[in-house]
């Protein structure tokens, strides 16, 4: 099973993110190297920040986009939220991705052998994300009852730290109640995004990759409190086997040698910390 796995697009309603990127544009060049690749694959995943604010045209936008790709692929697609989308907007223009019985826009999906569970770790007016004791009870009754071989769980925040510490600052809060929810079923793998750049690491027995992000890049060795970007496309393309195991690919498309679009101290930044 062939999954393509984007995270961050952070789409814009009009103008240019930091005043310099085409987000539109950089998702599209994406997509268009996955295009002619030709390579097969059966799930595309979106791990967050669909829009940079939230706007429903911006949603729009990336439907048309993401709807012309599944068809032509002939694939699934499971997108959930993050901290820089409004659910509201979100669910209005992508069909089947509505608020559960989570209050909340958790998914599933199975393929396969496979269970995709999308879980929304949206954390209203903040930069970090959570999630809640009805989401964990949810997650473990999902995982209890499952007949899928193997499990991989989709999040916007990962439960691990980066190494860049501004960017872990607005990590994932609650890794006791994932984990407590996670000990009752096979999840293999979690797909994050949300840091802007790469990282491959263990959570409660289950491989997490975070993607890179559609729009631009975050540098991990930015100094302590402070976050460096650069222009850039990265997303991960991977592999699973029925066995439940994963080859991974990261496809990155960098410019170190131009000017940073992100370069101020997070406190500067307005960003939401916990």
């Amino acid at each position: 099973m062939n999954i393509v796995h984007f995270s961050d697009p952070h789409i814009m309603a009009e103008g240019l993110l930091h005043g310099v990127i085409d987000t539109g544009k950089t998702f599209s060049a994406a997509l268009k190297g996955l295009s002619e690749s030709g390579k097969k694959v059966d799930l595309v995943v979106v791990s967050g920040d669909l829009a940079n604010s939230g706007e429903s045209e911006a949603y729009e936008k990336l439907y048309f986009t993401l709807e012309n790709l599944v068809s032509a692929l002939g694939c699934a697609l499971l997108a959930v939220p993050g901290n820089h989308d409004n659910r509201k907007n979100f669910s209005a223009v992508f069909p089947g991705v509505q608020n559960g019985i989570t209050g909340r826009m958790d998914q599933q999906l199975e393929l396969g052998d496979w269970q995709f569970i999308g879980l929304d770790t949206l954390a209203e007016g903040h930069d970090y994300g959570e999630m809640t004791l009805s989401q964990a009870e949810w997650l473990e009754n999902v995982l209890r009852n499952s007949t899928s071989r193997h499990s991989a769980l989709v999040m916007h925040h990962p439960p691990i730290d980066s190494p860049t510490v501004g960017m872990s600052k607005i990590g994932f809060r609650n890794k006791d109640l994932l984990s407590s929810a996670l000990a009752a079923g096979n999840v293999r793998f979690i797909l994050a995004g949300h840091y802007h750049h790469f990282v491959f690491s263990d959570f409660c027995g289950a491989k997490v990759i975070v993607a890179s992000s559609t729009a631009y890049q975050i540098d991990p060795m930015s100094p302590e409190d402070f976050l460096r970007g650069y222009q850039g496309i990265g997303f991960n393309f991977m592999t699973l086997t029925d066995e439940g195991n994963c080859h991974l690919s990261q496809v990155n498309k960098s410019y170190p040698l131009s000017s940073p679009v992100l370069d101020a101290p997070i406190a500067e930044l307005g960003i939401s910390i916990y």
